[in-house]
């Protein structure tokens, strides 16, 4: 039987490559993990905009940290972020049409890596699998 806190090790290991493949692929775009994350999220966003709050919250990080992403982000041109016409205190943070682009690129990494993590399960365990990891999720959330 094994020791329980070699999951935990386990589940590092695997992040840990998962961020090394990302980090790989993303290094064409000049972006981080958590760049990318970010523009993710404004892509599968509707209008693929979102208010600074809500990245805020969705990545569980302060205001200056996310602005300083934002910002990066900005900087390289993959976002474009604007004043909320009812409300002065809100900034809304969209892609632009590179971010958009670049979207669609991390989409088939993702996809590609999601195949990789799952090639050597068969579809039971691969649904097994999802059952679990889910439910691991909601035991620590």
């Amino acid at each position: 039987m094994q020791i329980v806190s070699d999951f935990g090790f386990l589940i590092k290991q695997i992040h840990d490559c998962i961020e090394k493949y990302a980090n790989n692929d993303l290094r064409n775009n000049n972006l981080t993990s958590m760049q990318n994350r970010v523009i993710m999220s404004l892509h599968m966003s509707a209008n693929h905009t979102k208010t600074l709050k809500e990245l805020e919250k969705e990545f569980n990080v302060s205001q200056p940290t996310m602005v300083g992403i934002v910002r990066r982000l900005s900087d390289k041109g993959y976002i474009a972020t604007f004043g909320d016409a009812a409300d002065k205190r809100i900034k809304n943070v969209s892609l632009t049409s590179t971010g958009i682009d670049c979207g669609n690129d991390a989409k088939k990494h993702i996809e590609k890596m999601e195949a990789k993590l799952i090639s050597n399960l068969s579809e039971e365990e691969q649904i097994q699998f999802r059952q679990l990891l889910i439910k691991v999720f909601h035991s620590i959330k």
